[in-house]
Formats: structure tokens, sequence, C-alpha cells
């Protein structure tokens, strides 16, 4: 550290530094001794190269002695022959680029009309590719659609037409007409499923939903009817073997007594089954149905 002379101001920054190696982080003395004397003589290396490239402050003396440069002479214009021009390649470079750029165009493809409100997702059929696979490709961007055939050059040579010639032949195309007509006026149900668009599918689908749910409904009440029908004529087939079976008298009487009185067919085999004819003190008959503890009279 004393080698440093007369460097004062790099002394407090070292003594700092070498201070909290030592006393902090217990380093040892020994290995900090060969390092700081590196440092002090690359120090003492700097500051003398700063000193002997620092600019001198004397002011610049001309030497009267000096010879001043000759003044230039008067160049003769009549005397210079003229040399031959050579084409300047800045000026070709421009010019052919230039032509360039009227005789070639970029080929914009086939521009899909679509309907105000739509997107090429959901009114193209993407899936008439699959099926048929079509010679040509499609380009969405920015809600738009393009259609491209695959031999286009994507440059037009020929200034008179707007797109290239597969482009052109493309147009032309029965199948690709068939399905920008088809876009414009609507898919037939029963055209098959590849030829319609995303959209259409949809509606097919919530169409097939909504017929499947009212069928499904119809299934239900006409299951409900028919299990209705099926207990009725069981009760009427049960009626039918009482009335065969001849166990309870007076049957024309209670058949009568019971439809004039509105009785149903499952209430009629209720009095068959429990009911008996008496005669009272007056000759009438009273026909009396026990049932569950309620009792039911039916006088002639």
């Amino acid at each position: 550290m004393g080698g440093m002379g007369p460097y004062s101001e790099w002394d407090s920054t070292l003594h700092k530094v070498f201070s909290h190696l030592i006393k902090t982080l217990r380093v040892p003395a020994s290995l900090v001794e060969g390092k700081a004397e590196r440092l002090i003589a690359a120090i003492d290396d700097v500051c003398t190269e700063k000193k002997q490239t620092k600019p001198s402050a004397e002011p610049f003396k001309v030497n009267p002695e000096t010879p001043r440069p000759s003044e230039p002479e008067p160049i003769d214009v009549d005397a210079i022959q003229d040399a031959p021009r050579l084409p300047s390649p800045v000026a070709s470079n421009s010019r052919t680029s230039y032509t360039k750029a009227i005789r070639t165009r970029s080929c914009p493809g086939i521009k899909v009309p679509l309907e105000p409100g739509s997107s090429a997702h959901s009114s193209y059929p993407f899936g008439v590719h699959e099926v048929n696979g079509d010679p040509w490709d499609y380009e969405a961007s920015k809600g738009g659609l393009v259609l491209r055939s695959r031999t286009c050059r994507r440059v037009e040579y020929d200034s008179k037409f707007h797109e290239c010639s597969g482009c052109r032949v493309l147009r032309t195309d029965a199948r690709l007409e068939g399905i920008l007509g088809r876009m414009k006026n609507g898919v037939h149900d029963n055209t098959p499923l590849a030829y319609h668009s995303i959209t259409g599918l949809q509606d097919i689908i919530r169409k097939k939903q909504t017929t499947i749910r009212a069928l499904r409904l119809r299934k239900l009440n006409d299951s409900r009817k028919l299990m209705t029908q099926k207990r009725a004529l069981g009760l009427h087939k049960e009626w039918m073997l009482a009335i065969g079976s001849g166990k309870v008298e007076r049957v024309e009487r209670l058949v009568r007594l019971g439809l004039q009185r509105g009785a149903s067919v499952k209430a009629l085999l209720m009095m068959c089954e429990c009911g008996e004819a008496i005669e009272d003190r007056n000759c009438r008959d009273v026909i009396t149905c026990k049932n569950d503890g309620c009792e039911t009279q039916l006088v002639s």
C-alpha cells in the first residue's frame, strides 16, 4: 500500500477494500498481498500513460521560413479534349427496375364474394377439397377468402390481365362456379354434407335435434296412451269373464243400473266381485257394493 506514492486519491478506497477482505471476510493477508501489489502496479502504469498523452497547452508556433503553397494555376478549358461518356450504372439499373414494375404485377387470385355479416370460415365448404381434391387452394385472411390455382405463379407478366393464366382458367371451372352459386343462393338440404359450409352444417344439426326432441316427446305420449288402452282392454276382458262365469245373479240389472249412474267397467267389476242381490219388503232389488269400508247402493 505504501508504494502508491503520489496517487493518494486511491489510498482511502483501496484501504477500505483490503480492510473489508482481511477483517470482515477473514481472508488471509498472504493471499491479498500479491494481488494488491499487481493492482498498484497497474494503477501506476495507467496514470503514467495519461500524463504522457496529455495535450500541451502551448500555442502552435508558425515558422516564418516555411514556404507557402503555390497558388493554383488557371485551367485552359479549350485545351481539354472531350472524353467518351460511359453509361451510368445507377441510371441503367433504375430504368430496368422501372420497366419491370410496368410489365409485371402480383397475381391477386380469385376473391370470393361473401355475404354481409358472414366470414370465410363460416361460408366456404372446406370439405369439398377432401372429397373431390379440387385443383385450387384457399387463403383466408382479415375476414376475406382468396382462391388460387395450384399452378399459380403469383406474378402476372402480361399487363392486359389482372390474374395469371392458371387463375384465369380456374375462374371458368364448373365445380368452382357451382360452389360460388351455392354460397350465394343457398344449399339444398339433400345435398351431400361435404358441399355444406360450417353454417349450413350447424343449421342441419339444429333442425335434426329439434326433430329428434319432437319424436321423443311423441314416443313418450304414445307409450302412455298405449298403457292406458292396455289397462282398459284388460278390464273389459275381466268384465267379459265375470259375465260369462254366471256367479252374480241379475247381472243384467247390475249392468243397466251401473250404466245409468255412469259407472265405469272397473266399478262394475268391483260390484260384481263384492256385491250381492237381496230383496226388500217392497220387492225392490237392492244391490249393495262394499269395498274398503265404503258402501254404495244401487236401487232399481
